[in-house]
């Protein structure tokens, strides 16, 4: 499957099907995420229809978020939460001057649908806008899914954001993990989740 390919994928037709398919287990999970941070903002990358960050919202938090398909997104996005949303390209350098920082980033089943050689870049780019926390899940090898062209071992992610100063925080990690199992919602997130924090 080459980039053409994966572009295709991500038409009005796939956030549609989000709606139905992921919006109301999105909302579900965000307040579980924001009782486990209690995030003063937060920035969410690969946000699609920006569902976690409508619950960030309604919860208090700053919010923002960007989709390289945001043109198809944006015409299904709740009207509350579509100000703070706009279209940026993970895998391309950015100019980090001209964004805040926040908080918490959270980059959720994003990872692997960038090409292999773009996943250094993905992870400099969240690890740049984050002032403390990441929240990162990615499929590992095996996991079945559309437009699965990089899934990588967590060893392989963790190595990338050592690389860029940030660490696993074990301890939020696993009361996130715990906190998701006791919802009883989206379990199956559960075992690709990890958490960093800024190594200061």
């Amino acid at each position: 499957m080459n980039q053409n390919d994966i572009d295709k994928l991500y038409n009005n037709r796939f956030f549609k099907r989000r709606i139905k398919k992921y919006h109301n287990k999105e909302i579900i999970l965000a307040k579980v995420i924001h009782n486990v941070f209690s995030p003063d903002s937060v920035f969410d990358i690969g946000c699609a229809l920006g569902s976690y960050l409508l619950k960030y919202k309604e919860l208090g938090s700053k919010v923002s978020g960007c989709d390289k398909y945001f043109e198809y997104a944006k015409k299904y996005c709740d009207s509350e939460i579509l100000p703070f949303l706009f279209s940026l390209d993970a895998e391309a350098k950015w100019d980090y001057s001209k964004y805040d920082k926040y908080h918490l980033v959270q980059c959720i089943e994003v990872a692997e649908h960038v090409k292999f050689q773009s996943s250094r870049q993905l992870v400099e780019n969240i690890c740049n806008m984050s002032l403390k926390y990441v929240l990162f899940t990615a499929a590992p090898p095996g996991q079945r899914g559309t437009g699965h062209i990089n899934c990588q071992t967590k060893g392989f992610w963790i190595n990338l954001f050592n690389d860029n100063n940030f660490i696993i925080d074990i301890n939020k990690q696993e009361e996130l993990m715990n906190a998701i199992k006791k919802s009883k919602n989206y379990l199956g997130i559960v075992r690709n989740i990890m958490v960093f924090k800024i190594n200061c």
